[in-house]
């Protein structure tokens, strides 16, 4: 029989959901508020970029400052600051103040949200067990995944018809009922001798080498950061739109049925406790499948059978990837000793923050130079190949070769 889910996991993942939803709702409306105010996709960009900057370079370090700190309370702390900072946006906002005035609180705000998501990762493994933990990160992908389906739309729907205000004041409603459900958590403190120690990255390099397969593991999540992440930016839309002169509609489809398909086999793994195939083979098939859709492209199909197969495989592969993200953030929770776990994902966040942008602008680049479908192709090539060499000779269920 799968094992329970205490109520304060339960507790745990829908503060966080509603905390997502505000932010989610937020990250729609920004890129068209900040359109709307410049009239330039160039300084909307670099806004957006600038407004992220500081959220990335300081991971590492909140990795370290949040690691002796009591979770529970860090996440309600973070949680009333971050409906505080909104509520002088509020403010700004309709005072119509100056943008890098916005920008600057929006930038502080993304610290804030970087520092959250280290503390909840931390958190979840601290309130589950081995037994329970796969269950836990499958409802966990149930809620992210229904957030990530509905906050882009209540977001543009709240935006278009009441403005940016509208959408501050549901974010300060969303933090301050996220904080409230997460003051009935219950978490034991840490002792005081733990909480007083210091700590560095350096620790990391003797964990490493006492467990090379969770190195391997955090290589390949960054190989999939740098070569997976392309795909709904680039791939997709120079597929879809450019190759075969698909309409926007189909494009949105294409990620509706993704995010369905993660959203299946999250509730899978959430009832049943387990998948179907090792976390090689997931990699694998996702990777293979993806590739052949890619240069499937430059073979000529019908427009009408590619868009089947299309639709199919994204069904597919939003299926494969949430069975290779659950049992993947698990591994990593059974595995890395608590002490060290805040550092170990405030590294694994900064590097997924520095290579998807930077797999995103190969992509595009080379896509520019080429077809879209065959760097689509050679990227999963590449995935292939590197879980190949990576996980040779490992077995995920014990760490040995």
């Amino acid at each position: 029989m799968a094992a329970d889910i205490g109520s304060d996991l339960k507790r745990a993942l829908l503060g966080r959901a509603v905390s997502m939803l505000g932010n989610g709702m937020q990250s729609i409306a920004l890129p068209l508020m900040f359109l709307k105010l410049t009239d330039s996709l160039s300084a909307s960009g670099t806004l957006f970029a600038f407004m992220q900057c500081p959220a990335v370079l300081l991971a590492p370090w909140l990795g370290l400052k949040l690691e002796s700190l009591n979770k529970k309370h860090c996440m309600i702390a973070l949680d009333i600051a971050q409906a505080g900072l909104h509520g002088l946006l509020l403010i700004l906002v309709l005072n119509h103040a100056e943008l890098w005035l916005m920008v600057s609180l929006l930038a502080v705000s993304a610290v804030l949200s970087q520092a959250f998501n280290i503390s909840t990762s931390v958190l979840l493994s601290e309130l589950s067990n081995e037994a329970n933990r796969q269950r836990m990160n499958g409802l966990k992908g149930i809620v992210d995944n229904g957030v990530a389906l509905t906050a882009p739309l209540l977001g543009t729907l709240v935006y278009t018809g009441l403005g940016f205000e509208a959408i501050v004041l549901l974010n300060i409603v969303s933090f301050g009922l996220s904080g409230l459900m997460e003051c009935f958590i219950k978490l034991e403190e840490k002792p005081a001798d733990i909480q007083q120690r210091d700590r560095n990255y350096r620790e990391l390099i003797p964990f490493f080498k006492k467990k090379p397969f969770v190195l391997r593991l955090f290589l390949i999540a960054g190989c999939l950061n740098l070569f997976f992440a392309p795909h709904e930016e680039i791939f997709y839309p120079a597929v879809l739109i450019k190759n075969y002169h698909y309409s926007e509609t189909v494009y949105g489809l294409a990620n509706l049925l993704f995010v369905a398909g993660m959203l299946l086999t999250s509730f899978i793994l959430y009832r049943f406790n387990k998948g179907l195939f090792s976390l090689k083979t997931n990699l694998l098939l996702n990777s293979a499948l993806l590739g052949c859709l890619g240069f499937s492209s430059l073979l000529g199909i019908s427009p009408a059978i590619y868009f089947v197969i299309f639709m199919m495989v994204m069904i597919i592969s939003g299926s494969l990837t949430s069975m290779i993200n659950i049992p993947l953030i698990s591994y990593f929770q059974n595995e890395v000793d608590a002490a060290i776990q805040s550092r170990f994902f405030a590294l694994q966040s900064f590097t997924s923050s520095c290579l998807i942008p930077l797999g995103i602008f190969l992509a595009g680049q080379l896509s520019e130079i080429s077809s879209g479908g065959f760097v689509m192709g050679m990227f999963n090539c590449c995935i292939l190949i590197l879980v190949y060499l990576l996980m040779r000779g490992y077995n995920i269920e014990n760490n040995q070769r």
